[in-house]
């Protein structure tokens, strides 16, 4: 064969290949970017809640574990606008929502089989009332405008709920 047909056939076969690269290239960014995004402490507590109530732990633990919700999904938006609000007692808010909560508090509580529940129902129900008095005591902080107590109180609640896992 001719040398001259030999490079002409190469270098078309170079084009087509480099078209399709090119081409295949361009749509696979596109599907890169459609990535999933993680649920937001709104949802997961919003999770939370529906495990909560499947749970069947009755009717006076469930209104309370909901109420502490409804209190934390409240915070959030104030939280968020607020003036000395730190950036550690947002994460730490946050955290007593995504960790402390489900993860310290609620689930182990939930999977226990009906007959130990009755035995750790107290100690259930004493860290409703930590996490009720805590988030009192936050929305309150939440109404001032002073620094140093969100600092202390960041500090606080930071040591408090990231410890052994009890309130």
């Amino acid at each position: 064969m001719d040398p001259v047909i030999i490079l002409i056939v190469i270098a078309i076969i170079a084009v087509a290949a480099y078209s399709l690269i090119k081409h295949y290239s361009k749509t696979k960014p596109e599907t890169a970017s459609s990535e999933i995004v993680p649920p937001t402490p709104e949802q997961n507590l919003l999770e939370l809640n529906l495990i909560i109530r499947k749970a069947a732990i009755g009717s006076v633990l469930t209104s309370r574990c909901e109420a502490i919700i409804d209190q934390l999904i409240a915070i959030f938006p104030r939280l968020e606008n607020h003036v000395c609000a730190s950036g550690e007692f947002s994460w730490t808010v946050n955290r007593i929502a995504s960790e402390y909560l489900p993860n310290k508090c609620v689930l182990p509580y939930i999977n226990l089989k009906d007959d130990a529940r009755e035995g750790a129902s107290e100690e259930f129900v004493n860290n409703l009332q930590t996490l009720e008095q805590e988030l009192v005591d936050i929305e309150a902080l939440l109404s001032k405008n002073d620094q140093k107590e969100f600092d202390n109180k960041s500090r606080f609640l930071k040591a408090k709920f990231n410890a052994e896992g009890k309130a």
